[in-house]
């Protein structure tokens, strides 16, 4: 597209995400209009949308009943200081999160974006060994090519080197494993390289030391890694881990959230 001279004025003072804004001049694309399956930059250009926005608009863009939702939420109320109270809506909305969620998921804390939320999951866990009388348990392990946010402690969590060395040092405490796909060449068939990926993050856990690991997280299917879609039994072993060693589990699920694995939660697919 071409950019005008008012544009790329204000191009040179706007941050962009994981890119120097003087690339993006040689190759820009700003937008100004989505519906459905598609967005329209500012030339009028149609894109077509594959991926829902960044795998946030489930239903596609402009859907009626969600602007109608939210025309009339901005008409009664438009915000409710989280730190003093709840609203309404809110208790409406954990009633309908739990009642699709899997069984024992029956706790729920609203927030705003996927890196915030991954962000105060990962503050939920330690905070919750402190209090559970294991202090020593901080440490978190994650996987190689795993993208879980843009905030420092979901930067580290994340295995995409690229994106984190502008920002490098990272947050101690997080440690890596490789996806699937990194061994797949190196074991006869799929289930084989599943069934080895997953007990590394035994192996891991066991030389960090259980009582140094709080958690593992992961998500249930990779996007920057190439879509990895694991085996149920992969899942299945490193769930059965976490168990064994005290080790809280957590799914990622911005990306697979919402129906998009055919169940409402990739958890309930992959079990």
């Amino acid at each position: 597209m071409q950019l005008t001279e008012r544009q790329r004025h204000l191009l040179r003072h706007t941050f962009l995400d994981y890119q120097p804004t003087s690339g993006f001049l040689d190759n820009p694309l700003i937008v100004n209009e989505a519906d459905g399956l598609y967005y329209w930059d500012t030339d009028g250009k149609r894109y077509f949308d594959a991926i829902g926005g960044i795998f946030v608009a489930a239903l596609g863009h402009k859907h009626p009943r969600v602007m109608e939702a939210m025309r009339k939420q901005m008409e009664r109320l438009s915000f409710a200081p989280p730190m003093h109270g709840t609203s309404d809506v809110t208790l409406e909305f954990v009633e309908k999160l739990g009642s699709v969620a899997p069984e024992n998921l029956n706790y729920v804390k609203a927030y705003s974006g996927g890196s915030e939320s991954v962000e105060s999951a990962l503050k939920f866990v330690r905070q919750y060994w402190k209090q559970a009388g294991h202090p020593n348990k901080f440490k978190f392990v994650s996987r190689y090519f795993g993208y879980h946010g843009g905030t420092f402690g979901a930067m580290a969590a994340s295995g995409t080197g690229k994106r984190k060395s502008p920002f490098e040092p990272m947050m101690t405490g997080f440690v890596k494993v490789f996806p699937p796909t990194y061994y797949r060449d190196r074991f006869a068939t799929w289930d084989e390289c599943n069934r080895f990926c997953a007990q590394m993050f035994e192996d891991v856990i066991i030389n960090e030391d259980p009582e140094t690991v709080a958690g593992v997280i992961l998500e249930p299917i990779g996007n920057t890694g190439g879509i990895i879609t694991p085996t149920d039994e992969y899942f299945q072993i490193i769930r059965e881990i976490c168990d064994r060693h005290n080790v809280i589990l957590i799914y990622d699920e911005i990306i697979t959230g919402y129906g998009r694995t055919g169940n409402m939660f990739a958890a309930q697919t992959f079990g």
